[in-house]
């Protein structure tokens, strides 16, 4: 019984010298069948085995590496979050500038019926804008307020009153219109009718 259970021994020897050690060098030479296995003690099979993995230094490295380049990444973020939100701004400021401009050459400056919103009316008239530009009936939800101040324009050496057919529209959006220091933006609309 011994000397089969020997036997098996040389022959899983003889089969792990002659495979790969997974590191893509053979761990030792192919045996004929029937030679004799060389001598190889438990400790020398472990370091085998065991020989092929990542060192510490490596793995500490490898980790470094990977942590300054995720830290480079989550640095870079914020920052990319309020250029997004910046430019989402700047379309919905775009949007509403585009819209008022095409609804003031619409406005009459005056009107007999008392309902109807003037060029002269504007300054009592507050408007609420969704964050992409969308005019808005109500406050709720809105992102952006546009006030209103309607001015007669002065053109150098024209003294004649052109009160009648010209007015400068300075509109002031605030931006979030509901924080405790909105930001703004003003520009100012020429509107003249014929």
């Amino acid at each position: 019984m011994f000397s089969h259970k020997h036997a098996l021994w040389k022959l899983s020897l003889g089969l792990i010298l002659t495979l790969e050690d997974g590191c893509g060098q053979k761990a030792g030479t192919n045996l004929k069948e029937g030679a004799q296995a060389p001598r190889i003690r438990r400790s020398e099979l472990r370091t085998l085995r065991l020989g092929c993995g990542f060192s510490l230094v490596e793995v500490v490295m490898a980790i470094g590496i990977v942590s300054f380049s995720m830290m480079t990444i989550l640095a870079l973020l914020p920052v990319g979050l309020t250029s997004l939100k910046d430019a989402t701004d700047r379309d919905g400021i775009t949007q509403i500038t585009q819209q008022l401009r095409s609804d003031l050459d619409q406005i009459p400056f005056s009107s007999t019926t008392a309902s109807v919103v003037t060029i002269t009316s504007l300054p009592g008239e507050t408007s609420y804008y969704a964050r992409n530009g969308t005019l808005l009936t109500s406050a709720a939800g809105a992102y952006f307020k546009a006030n209103f101040a309607v001015a007669s324009p002065a053109f150098p050496g024209v003294t004649s009153s052109i009160a009648s057919t010209s007015q400068t529209v300075t509109v002031t959006l605030s931006y979030p219109f509901n924080a405790a220091v909105p930001k703004t933006k003003v520009f100012s609309l020429l509107i003249t009718k014929q």
